[in-house]
């Protein structure tokens, strides 16, 4: 059975080299995606992007089933990341990505903003690089269940497994920070926004 892809794929390795722009184009936001989830930084997730995309097309005539090529490609997005990840300081970028931060109980200082932003960055950068990933790739670039598992080549129910547990593990680590942060905050009241003495 031939897919799009791997028709692309196919003309590719016999001369047409225009039609990698079209892979490119259908996955930079997927690559993106997996590379944000790792790093957490904007210019470097731009550079794992580009680096993915250039190894892929390196080593594309080793593929032997052209059909798996979102799989293939996010593999390699992660070694990538790997790669470029080793010592350097996840920066802030969570704040700009996972919109959480809305508050109708107080308005704080641009200062706790930053604070805080920071405080929910380190909880999402714990959890497991396969549960960034469901996290990113569902809600930061919005892509269904389908999209998601074939874009990590991982069954559906998989992927619904792994969002789950992601949730799971992300609201945990929320409600030890602000547990942390603030005695008043309980867990029986999380909602991503803490309450007004968080910010005294």
């Amino acid at each position: 059975m031939y897919t799009d892809d791997s028709l692309i794929i196919n003309a590719i390795i016999h001369g047409d080299k225009d039609g990698y722009e079209k892979l490119v184009d259908k996955y930079k936001k997927m690559v993106y995606g997996i590379a944000w989830s790792h790093l957490g930084d904007t210019d470097l997730s731009e550079d794992a992007a580009q680096e993915t995309f250039v190894k892929a097309y390196t080593y594309l005539g080793t593929l032997r089933e052209p059909d798996k090529f979102a799989g293939w490609l996010a593999k390699i997005a992660r070694s990538v990341c790997g790669s470029l990840g080793r010592g350097i300081k996840r920066e802030n970028a969570f704040h700009r990505k996972w919109a959480v931060l809305a508050s109708t109980e107080a308005v704080p200082q641009e200062e706790d903003r930053e604070s805080l932003s920071q405080q929910l960055w380190d909880s999402f950068a714990k959890l497991p690089a396969i549960h960034r990933e469901a996290l990113t790739l569902f809600y930061v670039e919005g892509k269904s269940i389908a999209e998601a598992s074939a874009a990590l080549g991982i069954a559906e129910q998989t992927m619904r497994t792994r969002l789950h547990r992601a949730r799971t593990a992300l609201r945990a680590q929320l409600e030890q920070m602000l547990e942390d942060r603030c005695p008043t905050c309980s867990p029986a009241r999380i909602s991503l926004t803490p309450c007004s003495f968080c910010f005294r």
